[in-house]
């Protein structure tokens, strides 16, 4: 069944993936400059969590089926009234 979203959760879950985006390229941007072989090694384990993290958190939206947005349209068989 698909799931139809409002236009908030749509941003909401864009600023969430993002924020995971974000994380992530901060912890590979970080891994050059790690000279500790201990850091590094909780580092890469870091990087593995948060990606396998994202990948979860975009096949469960996928799962949902966001589908293509549809814009609220008023029904247009009305007559109006005036007087």
């Amino acid at each position: 069944m698909a799931a139809n979203y409002g236009a908030h959760e749509v941003m909401e879950v864009h600023e969430v993936l993002n924020t995971a985006i974000d994380g992530i390229n901060n912890f590979q941007l970080y891994e050059p400059h790690v000279k500790d072989p201990e850091l590094k090694r909780v580092l890469h384990k870091q990087l593995e969590f948060m990606n396998q993290e994202y990948n979860s958190m975009v096949q469960a939206i996928g799962q949902q089926g966001m589908g293509e947005a549809v814009p609220y349209r008023t029904p247009m068989n009305f007559s109006p009234s005036y007087g």
